[in-house]
């Protein structure tokens, strides 16, 4: 019997599918004809009618489709296609309540269909009727136990609770709704992640935030995706403030890079993607990977001022030696350029009568002449290529060929203040945080501005330092060195207060805050770098080498020594270990070269006491004493600092082995370029401060002997 229902259905679709087609195409006249033909030979053929009353009705003639499908609706239609085409017919003349009613007889004639009950459903669904929905829903399952056809009850139950009385909803409705659920929860009868929402749903509906995150705990969870996001939400909704800002902070600091990447997949020119990008590569102490990201932003001209700091100064701090040094170098010539570039504007302006223009261009000049990062660039290069100096022979080459510039004269500080421009440009970095309502400037542009005045500072004064000491200048080390300590133990901790709470969190607002001076002074604060560089000026002002306190001072700084390797098996961020490493180098670097410099300027004395040794009979003695003294600590100091290198490069041979993990997946192809990037990264980085220890070798040998 089966078969040949099969058979019978088979053919009437052959005999209809003219008429289909015709419809399709929007030929009503012809899908007419091809209807009254097939009526022709059978006349009782329910769908070929139907499908006449719709031609007719696209025809204009509604009366005439209303008599046919009054008489077929009269004959309970039980087949699909027929009842299908009723369908349209009924919401072409919208009477979608007629469809309804259709289906209702249907299902009466015959109860046990599934197709129909679901038609059925759906018919209350366009009619909005949540009660029936509900009623069929459950009828279905009870036919098939097929889990949807449940939910489609509980859900026509919250949609009744969500149009009806709130006090109602949550004292009757919903508690129905969740007892449902749970009976299926209870028989371990949960199939699906939509089940799960629908009951999540529910629960919110109510409020009870507790019950979601115990769900999110249960063994439920691995139904739902998103579940750390839920979790935090649940977390800030119950008010558990300090676990709903470390749920939120875990949150973004596993998946940031990821997600931004992706982001960026989808959107190539999105400048606020790869800014972001360029912050929190850098946040992870991943410099080629935040210089990818800001190659791709293509910036030019002006743009080197003004997003600069976004990127170059701390490409030396995290340890890319060759990259900061090209970086920095571009930087300068630009600004170098700039001089004959405005001159040119301002003839031009004068020769085509641009008037207007002249006063535009030399305010251009002045701030670019008078750019902060200018002349903050100008200092860390050639702080850096002082650091390479292998003997004292490269490193007074090196001072003469920047002795012209004023910030590296020691008698000089030369550096005008009050003209520096801060031309960042803070706005770029995109913030949603809401609006401040005492007025703090979320950027802190101010406050970040006074730390780059600091960190300038403090930078020259180590240029003159090392300048000084090459021209064996006491009375400028004395004084310098007094500038530096200030710096160091007085002004720098009361600046980096007001970027901490309780002096160890950064601010939450801190993804808008310039942290290139921050994290530099900050780390030059902890160090105890400057303070170190002080003492040892200090010292040379009054003696010919090194006191005791000052020794003892190199034994003990943290500036001369490397932080722990970070953990092998956890997602963790190397800014902090790269820091230190750098500042260990930089700090080797420059005081060996104050040494090796001092040291090399005092032999001319010792000589000239030597050829006068008639004259000065009696000092003969104590000069001896003294200059086996000298040479004696120069020597001690060279054996400690020696073994600082040394201690450094074998730190960096073992992390030069480091795997990076980050926790991503290794099946994502964004995930595996973040993760490549990432690792050449710290291999770039700790060959570059390693490559760095040689030199500083070769010129300690030198104050060995």
């Amino acid at each position: 019997m089966a078969s040949k229902g099969h058979v019978d259905n088979t053919v009437n679709e052959r005999r209809l599918r003219p008429i289909y087609d015709w419809l399709d195409n929007g030929n009503n006249k012809k899908a007419l004809q091809e209807a009254d033909k097939v009526l022709k030979k059978h006349p009782t053929n329910q769908c070929a009618r139907v499908l006449k009353a719709l031609a007719l009705l696209r025809m204009g003639k509604e009366n005439e489709c209303q008599v046919i499908m009054d008489k077929v609706r009269s004959e309970i239609p039980c087949e699909d296609s027929t009842l299908q085409a009723m369908s349209i017919c009924y919401r072409e003349i919208h009477q979608p309540d007629k469809v309804s009613e259709l289906y209702e007889a249907a299902a009466k004639a015959d109860p046990n269909n599934e197709e129909l009950l679901t038609h059925l459903f759906m018919s209350y669904v366009r009619l909005g009727d949540y009660k029936k929905q509900q009623q069929t829903a459950l009828n279905l399952y009870k036919l098939t136990h097929k889990n949807p056809y449940y939910f489609w009850a509980v859900m026509s139950i919250v949609m009744q609770a969500i149009h009806a009385d709130q006090k109602l909803a949550k004292g009757v409705i919903l508690p129905l709704a969740e007892r449902m659920v749970l009976k299926l929860v209870r028989e371990g009868k949960i199939e699906a992640e939509q089940e799960m929402q629908l009951y999540l749903m529910i629960l919110e509906l109510q409020d009870k935030n507790e019950e979601i995150l115990n769900v999110l705990s249960s063994p439920l969870a691995s139904y739902v995706s998103y579940v750390p996001q839920r979790k935090a939400t649940c977390l800030l909704k119950l008010e558990c403030f300090p676990e709903a800002a470390n749920a939120y902070r875990a949150l973004i600091e596993e998946k940031a890079m990821s997600l931004l990447e992706h982001g960026l997949q989808s959107s190539p020119v999105n400048f606020h993607i790869k800014i972001l990008l360029v912050r929190i590569y850098l946040e992870a102490g991943l410099v080629v990977a935040a210089d990818h990201a800001f190659t791709s932003l293509d910036v030019k001209h002006l743009q080197l001022d003004s997003l600069g700091y976004l990127h170059a100064p701390l490409l030396a701090p995290l340890g890319n030696l060759p990259l900061a040094s090209t970086t920095l170098d571009h930087t300068a010539k630009f600004f170098i350029a700039n001089y004959k570039d405005s001159a040119d504007h301002l003839t031009l302006a004068y020769k085509y009568g641009s008037f207007i223009k002249i006063q535009d261009f030399v305010e251009l000049r002045e701030r670019l002449e008078n750019s902060f990062h200018f002349v903050m660039t100008t200092v860390d290069k050639m702080l850096l290529d002082l650091c390479w100096a292998d003997s004292t022979a490269s490193l007074f080459s090196t001072l003469n060929i920047h002795m012209h510039m004023p910030c590296i004269q020691p008698h000089l500080d030369s550096i005008r203040l009050a003209s520096l421009r801060d031309n960042r440009d803070l706005e770029v970095v995109r913030g949603w945080e809401p609006i401040n309502q005492n007025e703090d400037d979320p950027r802190m542009q101010e406050e970040t501005r006074i730390c780059m005045l600091k960190l300038l500072l403090a930078r020259n004064a180590i240029l003159r330092i090392l300048a000084a000491s090459a021209g064996s200048s006491s009375t400028y080390l004395s004084q310098i060195s007094a500038e530096l300590k200030e710096l160091a133990e007085e002004t720098i901790p009361n600046i980096l207060q007001k970027f901490g709470t309780d002096g160890k969190r950064t601010r939450p607002c801190k993804i808008l805050v310039p942290f290139d001076a921050v994290e530099r002074l900050r780390e030059a604060y902890h160090s105890e770098q400057l303070r170190t560089i002080a003492c040892l000026a200090k010292s040379l002002s009054h003696s010919h080498y090194p006191d005791l306190d000052c020794i003892q001072m190199l034994r003990t700084t943290p500036c001369l020594q490397t932080l722990p390797i970070p953990e092998r098996d956890i997602p963790v961020s190397f800014k902090n270990f790269l820091l230190r490493a750098s500042t260990c180098s930089e700090s080797l670097a420059i005081i060996s070269a104050i040494c090796s410099a001092y040291a090399i300027q005092s032999e001319p004395r010792a000589q000239s006491q030597k050829k006068n040794k008639k004259k000065y009979n009696k000092k003969i003695e104590s000069n001896i004493i003294n200059e086996t003294n000298e040479t004696k600590v120069w020597r001690e100091v060279a054996v400690l600092l020696s073994e600082r290198v040394e201690n450094l490069d074998a730190v960096l041979t073992e992390f030069e082995k480091y795997e990076l993990y980050t926790g991503l997946d290794e099946n994502d192809d964004v995930c595996v370029t973040i993760m490549k990037r990432g690792q050449a990264s710290l291999r770039q980085s700790c060959r570059a401060l390693k490559s760095r220890t040689q030199p500083i070798l070769r010129l300690l040998s030198n104050l060995k002997s």
